[in-house]
């Protein structure tokens, strides 16, 4: 996707259960003929602090990759604010969390986290790859996910030679010489006629 004025969103401020799990889970991709695949997203969120409240709470996001199309999943990144800017785009605020200027996301804000860029190159090649974003909710506050991009090199399928030939005659009476020129598209190495 590129930039708009949209995201997706888990309201973890509202959550009344500590470590509820919510999911975003992608349509099946097809990587059988990608390499060098990444997956790179941004995101927003501020920790959740009442007056007087040390550590603040601490929501967490995970993301994983299925490569037989949900059954089973691999954990490619856990994130969760340690106080450090690990996770957190800004500092920790006292009220429900809505981006309203760039430096509330990872790729502008000079506090908190950089955006994350996760090489797949691991499941290149593979067919039924699923991307499942999951969030841990520790009574914090929003986080939004934007611009979620899986990207990699297409590589195009090398197709064989194709045998065809040309005659400069096709048809005599009697003993007839014809020459031959070769037609094969796609490089032939060898011939055999």
């Amino acid at each position: 996707n590129t930039s708009g004025t949209k995201s997706a969103g888990i309201n973890l401020f509202d959550y009344i259960t500590q470590g509820q799990r919510d999911r975003l889970v992608s349509k099946t991709l097809d990587l059988s003929n990608v390499s060098n695949t990444t997956l790179s997203f941004k995101h927003a969120h501020r920790r959740y602090a009442q007056s007087g409240q040390s550590p603040a709470n601490r929501d967490s996001l995970i993301v994983y990759i299925s490569i037989n199309g949900g059954t089973s999943w691999n954990r490619l990144l856990s994130a969760g604010e340690n106080g450090q800017g690990s996770f957190a785009t800004n500092s920790s605020i006292n009220v429900a969390f809505t981006p309203q200027i760039a430096d509330d996301w990872c790729y502008s804000g000079t506090t908190g986290a950089p955006c994350f860029n996760l090489n797949l190159s691991a499941y290149d090649g593979q067919s039924n790859v699923k991307i499942r974003f999951e969030s841990v909710n520790d009574y914090g506050n929003y986080i939004y996910l934007d611009d979620i991009v899986v990207s990699g090199n297409c590589n195009v399928i090398p197709i064989g030679p194709i045998a065809n030939f040309d005659a400069d005659s096709l048809s005599g009476c009697g003993i007839v010489n014809v020459q031959f020129s070769d037609q094969s598209a796609n490089n032939p190495t060898s011939w055999l006629w």
